[in-house]
């Protein structure tokens, strides 16, 4: 070496200069021991090789929710370093993999990114997301509805809040701030599937209560939702047979039926053919029995059939009296009728049916009366 500085001309290294280049490396040598560091995060248990991302992560507003949540059962730290084992360079999509070390180029800039709150968030797997309830999922702006096959009916689905985490909260606080109100309450035998229904039709299908498609067509939610609240759809159309097909499943009008004391006299044959018939297989026998006001139906099949039966089980009863009562108590409180009058109820179809009658014959005297203008002769004068 001191051959080849004399033979280049070059002047020899002094010792403060040789230590000056000594304190150089071992300084560049720490830098590039401190950028090879992994930064874990014991909450989200997410390994960051960044310093300025893991910053970045810790200011989040998830990692700060769960933080304040991870605090209260574990005293542990928060933020764990550790050296990057030699041979192993980070892959973005698969995690840790091994590779040569000399593959891996330290200072190279294309290799890092920037760890936003938004990437942060969408990075989230469902098992991380257990420990947060549905309220914190509205505040980190996650939009989980169309990944949902059922809708929480605590929640309202005009605003997506949970005012206090019960149906009879939820149901308030529709009527209160949308005007939404479940018509004919006292006779509601499942309120939580029909809450979970119309949620699943708004969150889901991008549905207007009202229209029920026949009005405009919606591609998002935000869409669905503006359009109730501008146009007072926040209602359902109650009333109209088609659209009361989907409403029936969580509706039991048989105490509105006539009572006991108005029923008329048989004789036992006629009584016992009209509560057992075959089905239309002619394979089951259906029995009708009466349970107070209330009607129930079986059904009795062959034995030769019992591994089928098997394999459709019972449905079990949907009916709530307790939840159905709170209902209706909330809704006498803030003013509002729950059930029909008996005569509303049972002249509604003859109604209908009167008015679709006399639009008939409107059209039909404006027919005949034209019919008569068109074909006169014209000598005729009246």
């Amino acid at each position: 070496m001191l051959v080849r500085l004399q033979l280049a001309g070059a002047p020899g290294v002094s010792e403060a200069l040789f230590i000056l280049r000594l304190e150089t490396l071992a300084a560049e040598r720490g830098r590039l021991g401190a950028e090879n560091l992994v930064y874990t995060c014991s909450v989200c248990h997410k390994e960051y090789r960044s310093s300025k991302a893991h910053a970045q992560h810790l200011r989040s507003k998830l990692h700060i929710q769960k933080a304040s949540i991870w605090s209260k059962s574990s005293s542990g730290p928060i933020t764990v370093t550790k050296p990057v084992p030699h041979g192993v360079v980070e892959n973005s999509d698969e995690g840790l993999t091994s590779a040569p070390y000399s593959d891996c180029n330290v200072n190279s800039s294309d290799e890092w990114e920037e760890v936003n709150d938004d990437d942060d968030v969408l990075s989230l797997n469902s098992d991380e997301l257990d420990g947060i309830d549905q309220g914190q999922r509205v505040e980190a702006g996650i939009s989980n509805h169309e990944d949902l096959d059922y809708w929480n009916a605590t929640q309202c689905f005009f605003c997506d809040s949970i005012p206090d985490g019960s149906i009879g909260g939820c149901v308030q606080h529709m009527h209160q701030q949308h005007g939404f109100f479940l018509p004919d309450a006292e006779y509601l035998s499942d309120p939580q599937g029909l809450l979970s229904y119309l949620g699943m039709k708004v969150t889901k299908d991008f549905m207007c209560l009202y229209c029920e498609g026949h009005g405009k067509q919606f591609s998002s939610l935000e869409a669905v939702r503006k359009h109730m609240i501008s146009k007072s759809h926040c209602k359902l159309r109650y009333g109209d047979e088609d659209q009361e097909e989907g409403l029936d499943n969580f509706y039991d009008f048989t105490s509105s039926y006539l009572p006991e004391e108005d029923a008329q006299l048989v004789s036992e044959e006629e009584f016992t053919a009209s509560l057992v018939s075959l089905s239309a297989s002619g394979e089951e026998l259906i029995i009708k029995h009466a349970a107070g006001r209330k009607q129930g139906i079986k059904t009795v099949g062959a034995r030769e059939f019992l591994k089928y039966y098997k394999q459709k089980p019972r449905p079990s009863d949907m009916y709530d009296g307790t939840l159905v009562n709170s209902l209706v108590s909330r809704y006498r409180r803030m003013g509002l009728s729950t059930k029909q009058t008996r005569d509303g109820f049972c002249n509604r179809k003859e109604t209908k049916k009167a008015a679709h009658y006399q639009a008939h014959m409107m059209r039909m005297k404006l027919g005949i009366k034209n019919n008569i203008l068109k074909n006169l002769p014209r000598n005729v004068l009246y």
